[in-house]
């Protein structure tokens, strides 16, 4: 693996070092590139909203493996039957957060996702908790795929930026705390096929 912002290879145990440390990192998922950090890093929100120049505080999406969605986020049936036959892909459920959740994230709900990406499903693995996740853009400034862009943004900041594989389609975004479910965003899943699957 590469870091684009050192021009060097970066191995996996010096990303999660970095991490470690409450640095935000740029990796490639199944969708996007994404801004992560980890959820259990001091000060993460405040270090995700201040890297990407948000002009106030708001709930990141959350990465996760299976198994700490689990511990995280409250499912019913349809929201269980919905991450089973999704995840892991390019599904954000939102859900009401555990109180497990509530301390890492001060909102009653819980957007997660269960990446298909090997490196960052050993990441969270390793470390044992889930990634604060978002874009890989300043706020206001919409999401570019295009790796140079990326780097011109973040390298600045010193943002070690990992060479990969993104899609570049963002994930279908669902709100199911609720007995109707609300489709916030449709993206590489769609609304049909949503359906046909929790029906």
């Amino acid at each position: 693996m590469k870091n684009l912002t050192t021009g060097k290879e970066i191995s996996f145990e010096e990303i999660c070092t970095l991490l470690k440390q409450g640095k935000c990192i740029v990796l490639p998922t199944d969708t996007t590139y994404g801004l992560v950090c980890l959820t259990t890093a001091k000060n993460a929100l405040e270090t995700l909203n201040k890297t990407k120049a948000n002009p106030q505080a708001k709930p990141p999406q959350v990465l996760c493996t299976f198994k700490q969605a689990l511990q995280y986020a409250v499912f019913n049936e349809k929201a269980l039957k919905a991450a089973e036959t999704f995840w892991p892909g390019a599904l954000t459920l939102v859900l009401n957060a555990t109180e497990l959740a509530k301390t890492f994230l001060p909102s009653q709900t819980i957007g997660l996702r269960v990446p298909n990406n090997d490196l960052l499903l050993k990441i969270m693995q390793e470390l044992d908790t889930g990634l604060f996740a978002s874009s890989a853009n300043k706020h206001g400034q919409g999401y570019n795929p295009d790796l140079e862009v990326i780097t011109k943004v973040f390298a600045p900041q010193g943002i070690a930026i990992i060479e990969g594989l993104s899609l570049g389609q963002a994930s279908s975004v669902i709100d199911m705390t609720k007995e109707e479910i609300l489709f916030i965003r449709e993206g590489q899943i769609t609304k049909a096929n949503f359906k046909k699957a929790v029906s």
